[in-house]
């Protein structure tokens, strides 16, 4: 589990991105299975402007969930090293090990970024590609076919 308590800054930022767009691309993945699933059983199409909601919507809760487990992953791997479970470090439990598993903790800035910025980015994402898929029905007013 080395993964989880990058021994440098950069795998921590790493992990960020790999989380981000996981759950980026799980969300397209989900939202057009529930579409080939709508498909087959009601035998109707779903709108465009449905799937880039399902996707802002699915890919914003993959990340909050996926960022809720690693923030409890590291968490739970600091709280190891509390031995008699009073949530202060004495000088006993201070090892080099709690040390880098409280440094994981503390020093990850972009676990909180990526919450805020991911559910902004998947909602653009997905504003952004209702007006191309509208392909200037808004500047125009006619409906495409």
């Amino acid at each position: 589990m080395n993964i989880l308590t990058p021994s440098d800054e950069r795998k921590g930022q790493s992990l960020n991105i790999a989380i981000f767009l996981l759950c980026g691309f799980l969300g397209w993945f989900l939202v057009y299975l529930v579409k080939a699933l709508i498909r087959k059983l009601f035998g109707c199409n779903v709108p465009p402007i449905f799937l880039r909601i399902g996707f802002a919507i699915t890919s914003s809760l993959l990340l909050l969930l996926a960022y809720h487990f690693y923030e409890s992953v590291l968490q739970s791997r600091l709280s190891s090293f509390d031995l008699d479970g009073d949530g202060i470090f004495s000088p006993p439990e201070q090892t080099p090990e709690q040390e880098v598993a409280f440094e994981n903790l503390i020093n990850d800035s972009g676990r909180n970024f990526v919450k805020v910025l991911g559910v902004v980015v998947y909602w653009l994402i997905a504003i952004i590609s209702a007006v191309i898929r509208s392909g200037g029905e808004f500047v125009s007013g006619e409906k495409k076919q």
